[in-house]
């Protein structure tokens, strides 16, 4: 049998929702508009965003990067020790963080046997430093196991997570992102959802409202985007005509499409290659470009 009941939780800890530049999601409503002037900075900044808040070379063992992430990593052993001990249990770990300060990690549960929806990891920051001369974390967050089966042949998870003020006074999270793995003997679905989350930093907030779904078989290493970004305060559409194919060595796509539509049907076509994304713009009703492809800037640089 495939044993995750262990795995679910450890599997999410080890996930840190970080914030880094770019534009981020938004209104549920497209209002953004394309013209051969804006459609490479527009396209830019979506793809900025979305490389901030997903893996795009790998599995998402760590979605963005930076303290977030390093703080949860921490987390993922404590509650990997936590042990069972019965039924309507609440467990509590504190985990010293390398650089100073602490967290704080509850688990509570209704079944000693297995994960039980409703099921609860709370993670608290206090203070904590993941490693000498980061920044002190502090904030918490909340996952709470939606649903869990097992069988011979495959074993599902889905979790929300709620972070409250969480990061530091660099980057902080606020907000709820759901995740969901399944895995069987021949593949791995992963799929995170972004439902509003907003993401400080000193220059500027960012609304985080789109979805990466990430499929890992013997052949396959992809990942699609579709949801809603925005820009300058104006929303467009994503879609994925082709998913991403990742490359874990090069740490970034290297092929697929993913699509961009405006208000008004117009789209443009932002196609990985192995070094940068290029961008293609139709003018709405258009089936042959109207201006592209043009080069975005390279990878390292997004």
């Amino acid at each position: 049998m495939l044993s995750i009941e262990r795995w679910g939780l450890a599997t999410v800890l080890a996930l840190g929702l970080a914030a880094c530049g770019g534009g981020g999601g938004g209104s549920s409503r497209v209002t953004g508009v394309f013209t051969t002037d804006n459609f490479a900075a527009v396209s830019t900044a979506v793809a900025s965003s979305v490389m901030d808040s997903g893996s795009l070379g790998d599995a998402p063992e760590v979605i963005g990067a930076g303290p977030l992430s390093q703080a949860v990593s921490l987390a993922r052993s404590t509650a990997q020790s936590l042990h069972r001990v019965g039924p309507q249990a609440v467990e509590t770990r504190e985990e010293a963080c390398a650089g100073g300060g602490r967290l704080v990690v509850t688990v509570t549960y209704a079944n000693a046997s297995t994960l039980t929806p409703g099921d609860t990891v709370d993670v608290v920051a206090d203070n904590c430093i993941p490693e000498v001369g980061d920044p002190v974390i502090t904030g918490s967050f909340r996952l709470t196991v939606r649903s869990y089966s097992e069988s011979s042949s495959r074993a599902a998870i889905s979790l929300e997570m709620t972070f409250s003020d969480y990061g530091t006074v660099e980057q902080r999270v606020n907000g709820r992102a759901d995740f969901s793995d399944e895995l069987t003997m021949t593949s791995e679905r992963i799929v995170v959802t972004f439902r509003g989350m907003t993401v400080s930093t000193p220059s500027e907030t960012l609304t985080w409202d789109h979805r990466l779904s990430y499929l890992y078989t013997s052949s396959v290493n992809e990942v699609s985007v579709s949801g809603r970004a925005t820009v300058d305060e104006e929303t467009y559409a994503l879609s994925q005509e082709q998913p991403y194919a990742l490359d874990a060595m090069l740490g970034h796509p290297v092929g697929g499409v993913m699509r961009i539509t405006d208000a008004n049907g117009a789209r443009v076509d932002v196609t990985a290659t192995t070094t940068r994304f290029t961008y293609t713009y139709y003018a709405a009703g258009a089936t042959t470009p109207t201006a592209g492809p043009v080069d975005g800037p390279l990878y390292e640089d997004l």
